[in-house]
Parts: structure tokens; C-alpha cells; sequence
């Protein structure tokens, strides 16, 4: 590399993590506002997450103290408005996962290439955040097959004693709660293998052809961040089947 191209890269290095950077706040921001913004078009939506914490109380009491296991029409609205909610940040979480991951990538190669304390820092960061966005989509992924038990936990409608398993509504709830932990252990599980793919491929990649030491430090951090998202998201798909073992129980906790 001559010494005219070398600040060539080093700054189309700093343009490309300056619009990494822009399109990872962008999609923080979408995650705290457009949920909000687009489950607001359900018909009957309540105001926002408190809107919706107001409404619930009363909405599931009625149901639990009823016989049918249908929803009734406004606990059916808060559903309904909370899958949209959470399908939303699904779509935005997986934006975050793909732009964290290209960011990473983008910015590990022009240590390698250029160096530089704040460039490795950057890439140690977005490397590190493509788990905490991974974990986020798995439990948006879990809410949103399962909203009305992803909502009990703003209710503060508790039962007060153990609950009736055999009562229609009750059965009703119980299925749902399957569907919830079902759908984590799954999600979870499809987490841990591709951060169990990653690993792989790290570890490949820096046993493979005569590498520096840069390289092999990226490499290096893929592996340690890559190998203890697995583990993490093993012990979520863990902890949601002993969940799943119990829906009984697993209702019992998510009413308070």
C-alpha cells in the first residue's frame, strides 16, 4: 500500500463506521418509537404500553372470572396490539442483527488492514452488541406468538389463589403459555446454532492460511463473543422447556 492510499482507506474506513454507526441508532430509535406508531392502527388500540397496562387489568379479571375461553372483544383489541407491537420489533431487531453484523465485519477488516485503538474499540462494541440484538429478536419472536401471555406480566390483575386449570378460560391461557415457551425454546435454540455456525467458521478461518496477528485477534473476538451467545441462548431454550414442563406453573408465575 503507498502512502497515498493509505489515508484513502483510513478514511472511506471512517465513512463507512460513521454510517454504521447512523443506521445502528436509527434502528435503536425505531425500536423505542415505531412499535408504538404502527400497532397504534389497530383498530381500538389503546395508548401506548400504559394505555394498554390500564386496560388490561379489567379486561382479563372479566375473562378469568367468565366460562368462555374465547377472548372477549377488548381483551382481543390488547392482543391483538401487542402482537402487532412486538411483530414490529421483530422486523426492526432483525435490521439491527444484519447492520450490527455488517458493521462488525466492516470494521474488524479495517483494523486488520489500518489499525487504529478507536476503529478496534468500535468493532469489539458491534461485535459484542449482535448477541443483545439476537437475544432481543428471540424473546420479540416469542411475545409475538404468544401476546396474550406477553402481556400478563403488566396486568395486576392476579388471580389471588391457585388457579382453576380446568376452567375454559384457564385452558385457553395454558395453551397459549405452550405456544410461548415452545416458541423461545425454538427461537432460542435456532440462535445457538447459528452462533455455533459463527464459531465454527471463526475458528476455521483463523486455523486456515498464514494469518497476522490482527486477523487472528478479529477472529479471536468473533469466537469468544460468538461461543458465549451460544451458550447463552442454550440456556434460554433450557430454562423456557423446564418452563414448558410446567404451563400450569409457568401461568401461575406470569399472573403473579
Amino acid at each position: 500500500m503507498t502512502a497515498r492510499e493509505r489515508p484513502r482507506r483510513s478514511g472511506a474506513g471512517r465513512s463507512g463506521a460513521a454510517w454504521s454507526g447512523a443506521a445502528v441508532l436509527a434502528g435503536v430509535a425505531a425500536f423505542v418509537w415505531l412499535p408504538a406508531a404502527v400497532a397504534g392502527l389497530v383498530p381500538g388500540a389503546p395508548d401506548g404500553a400504559a394505555g394498554a397496562q390500564a386496560a388490561l387489568g379489567p379486561a382479563l379479571s372479566a375473562y378469568l372470572e367468565g366460562t368462555d375461553p374465547r377472548f372477549p372483544p377488548d381483551l382481543q383489541t390488547l392482543v391483538d396490539y401487542w402482537r402487532v407491537w412486538h411483530a414490529v420489533k421483530i422486523v426492526v431487531t432483525a435490521g439491527l442483527v444484519l447492520v450490527l453484523v455488517a458493521s462488525a465485519r466492516a470494521t474488524w477488516a479495517g483494523w486488520v488492514r489500518v489499525g487504529g485503538a478507536a476503529r478496534r474499540l468500535v468493532a469489539t462494541v458491534a461485535t459484542g452488541l449482535v448477541p443483545v440484538a439476537g437475544l432481543l429478536l428471540v424473546v420479540n419472536v416469542q411475545a409475538t406468538a404468544a401476546p396474550s401471555i406477553a402481556l400478563l406480566p403488566l396486568s395486576d390483575a392476579s388471580p389471588g389463589h391457585e388457579i382453576e386449570a380446568g376452567r375454559p378460560p384457564v385452558a385457553a391461557l395454558l395453551d397459549d403459555v405452550e405456544v410461548y415457551h415452545l416458541s423461545l425454546v425454538v427461537a432460542a435454540a435456532v440462535a445457538a446454532l447459528a452462533s455455533a455456525g459463527a464459531v465454527r467458521l471463526a475458528v476455521r478461518a483463523r486455523r486456515g492460511r498464514a494469518r497476522g496477528a490482527r486477523e487472528r485477534t478479529a477472529l479471536g473476538a468473533v469466537v469468544v463473543v460468538a461461543a458465549s451467545a451460544a451458550s447463552a441462548f442454550v440456556a434460554v431454550a433450557a430454562l423456557s422447556a423446564i418452563a414448558l414442563a410446567d404451563p400450569v406453573q409457568a401461568l401461575q408465575d406470569a399472573l403473579g
